[in-house]
């Protein structure tokens, strides 16, 4: 189980080598899958949700559901900021790059559709 997070009102996602769009979905050993897609959209563990609430809020990840990318522009650059990049070797672990990884992801996001509203079911 965990977050799915996607953006509405996006537009399509931004081309990719070779020209298609296409999404990232994370297998339970950790690997990344290109999926194509029409819109925004990732699954992240609900393992990093402790390391969510210290850095985004009471509510974690969910502190960004129904607003723009423009509205949280602002909260996902101080989150990652904080917490670096650098992923380890297992994606499970809830280690602050892991976490930092991911919502570095949803701050390209951000920056790239500031219209667009994030949903976190």
């Amino acid at each position: 189980m965990g977050y799915t997070v996607y953006m509405k009102n996006a537009g399509a996602v931004a081309s990719h080598v070779g020209g298609s769009n296409l999404r990232a979905e994370i297998d339970f050993d950790g690997k990344a899958e290109i999926i194509p897609s029409t819109e925004p959209r990732m699954e992240i563990t609900y393992n990093y949700r402790p390391v969510f609430i210290k850095v985004l809020g009471e509510n974690g990840l969910r502190e960004i559901h129904g607003k723009t990318g423009a509205e949280v522009e602002e909260l996902l650059e101080q989150a990652v900021a904080q917490l670096g990049v650098e992923q380890s070797d297992n994606y499970w672990d809830a280690t602050p790059g892991n976490v930092g990884a991911a919502l570095d992801i949803l701050l390209d996001w951000a920056r790239q559709y500031p219209e667009g509203m994030f949903h976190v079911v």
